[in-house]
């Protein structure tokens, strides 16, 4: 019965402690996890709020940048309306000249001639003279004209460029956009994710913390039967020994009692010799 004890004692013991040590295990590993994936999860949310702040960075420049092209392009373009506004003006110089009247030609020819033939130089009228300015001028002006016109073209191609770059622009931060878009999905899943494990984490803690308890409360209910067993063991050890004693200070006494007492008579007086 006391070896039985001890065995006993020493199986809820060793149970006891490899629970506890399975239990210690798998809230250690819970919180490695806990801490690994936070940890992850800061790193992807510190690379995202990075990413997006060079996004955003780039964007107002790019914005930036296009304001100042469209404000160079609007410069441009008023150059090129002045532009044609001069070439306009030319033209029409270069075709009233062409289209003057003759009669002033016709006067200072007539006044010219007795000069002339004075002075005996070569015969040449006003009204050469006159077309002879005229082709200059209208000459001037054909190439101030088609300068204009070559600057004018230069500055529509300039502008051409300028209205193609800043489209580009436009799609690269339309692209920007949608990145930031997505990253900011992915943010959201990440906070969603994290949220989520944080909740499990808290459940399995509470279901880590539920059956300690209820360990510990199966291994002090047994600590207690054993604790009784003992007890009930001990009482009857006890009652045994009471038991022996008991017998064994009973039969001196039977004894004594089956031994016939023996009678002692009394001395009789004796008689003087007469």
């Amino acid at each position: 019965m006391g070896g039985f004890r001890v065995k006993t004692s020493s199986s809820s013991s060793s149970s006891s402690s490899s629970s506890s040590s399975s239990s210690s295990s798998s809230n250690s590993s819970s919180s490695s996890n806990s801490s690994s994936s936070k940890t992850h999860a800061a790193q992807m949310f510190a690379a995202i709020s990075f990413e997006a702040a060079s996004h955003i960075v780039k964007i107002t420049q790019m914005l930036q940048e296009a304001q100042q092209k469209a404000e160079r392009a609007q410069t441009l373009w008023g150059h090129v309306e002045e532009l044609r506004t001069t070439g306009e003006r030319t033209s029409a110089i270069a075709d009233s000249v062409y289209e003057a009247p003759d009669r002033s030609h016709e006067a200072g020819a007539k006044d010219d001639e007795p000069r002339n033939n004075k002075s005996g130089a070569p015969h040449q009228t006003s009204q050469e003279r006159n077309s002879k300015e005229a082709r200059d001028v209208a000459g001037a002006g054909a190439a101030k004209l088609l300068l204009q016109q070559q600057q004018q073209q230069q500055a529509q191609k300039h502008l051409i460029l300028q209205q193609q770059q800043q489209q580009q622009q436009q799609q690269q931060i339309l692209c920007m956009f949608l990145l930031l878009q997505v990253a900011a999905s992915e943010k959201t899943r990440l906070g969603i994710e994290t949220y989520c494990f944080s909740k499990g984490r808290q459940n399995l803690e509470k279901q880590n913390k539920k059956e300690k308890r209820s360990h510990l409360e199966r291994t002090k209910s047994i600590l207690e039967l054993h604790e009784s067993f003992r007890e009930s063991q001990r009482q009857q050890a006890l009652k045994a020994e009471s038991g022996s004693s008991r017998s064994s200070s009973e039969t001196p006494a039977a004894k004594a009692e089956e031994q016939p007492e023996e009678v002692q008579m009394p001395p009789q007086p004796t008689s003087p010799p007469s």
